[in-house]
């Protein structure tokens, strides 16, 4: 479908919210005030009205999913990805007839996939594009320009096994420390056991990694650069790393002395 399809970032952004777990009320909605006769608007003639283009205001044409034609592609984030699966059975069930494929490869492998090869259709996300992936989409040829659909807003849950007895509260300053340089659970509280901390987290080309290293490392250690962050995560000991979200799950439920995100 490469040559027909839309080029789209399918985009889910974290927000800075870290809920402690052993495994939001809705906003009313704007009440508008009522419009008496008297102060009906005026209505524009046709050539008045405004031509609204709209994918630059981040609003996908409508399709007919029957009158769709050729396969799909598309990979990214695992945070996304139950959502895109949801949406491609809809899509199928609404007449749909190619082949979907769809990848759970972390947000950073979908860009690249997107933006650098020119494999996908759709690359779904957990985080912002980058500066330098909409450069690398602008280098491809045919040229590509990426438009951002954001479909929800979702937060970390820092996990422990539920046997896990000791940690029910932690201090941004400690789950920094927890992440880095800690080999034990008694090196960030001396109240805990001396038992080495086992750290289960997403993989380097995850947004989720990104968007955590950044709020908990970063900003509050003062590093100048993301990167250094990174370095400081990845050098720590009994560290695991997966795009796959079922094996931070299972090996967080393995042990009383896990954590993870």
């Amino acid at each position: 479908m490469r040559s027909k399809s839309l080029l789209l970032v399918v985009s889910i952004v974290l927000v800075s919210a870290f809920v402690l777990s052993a495994c939001s009320t809705p906003s009313a909605a704007p009440v508008e005030e009522p419009v008496t006769a008297t102060e009906a608007p005026m209505v524009a003639t046709a050539t008045e009205a405004p031509v609204v283009d709209e994918t630059v205001a981040g609003i996908l044409p409508e399709v007919d999913p029957s009158a769709v034609t050729g396969d799909i592609i598309s990979a990214g984030s695992s945070t996304v990805y139950p959502l895109s699966e949801a949406i491609q059975a809809l899509f199928e069930q609404e007449g749909y007839t190619g082949q979907h494929t769809l990848s759970s490869i972390g947000s950073g492998g979908g860009f690249e996939r997107f933006c650098k090869t020119g494999e996908t259709d759709i690359s779904n996300a957990s985080r912002a594009i980058k500066d330098s992936e909409v450069e690398a989409c602008a280098a491809l040829s045919p040229a590509r320009v990426p438009v951002e659909f954001r479909v929800g807003t979702d937060a970390i849950a820092v996990v422990v096994s539920k046997q896990n007895t000791f940690l029910t509260n932690v201090t941004l300053e400690e789950l920094g420390l927890i992440f880095t340089t800690a080999t034990k659970w008694s090196d960030v509280n001396p109240e805990w056991p001396a038992e080495n901390i086992l750290r289960f987290t997403p993989g380097t080309d995850s947004g989720t990694f990104d968007f955590f290293t950044e709020e908990v490392i970063q900003k509050p250690q003062g590093l100048k650069t993301l990167d250094e962050a990174k370095a400081l995560v990845l050098a720590a000991s009994n560290l695991q790393t997966s795009e796959d979200d079922n094996t931070l799950v299972q090996g967080v439920e393995g042990s009383p002395y896990a954590i993870g995100y």
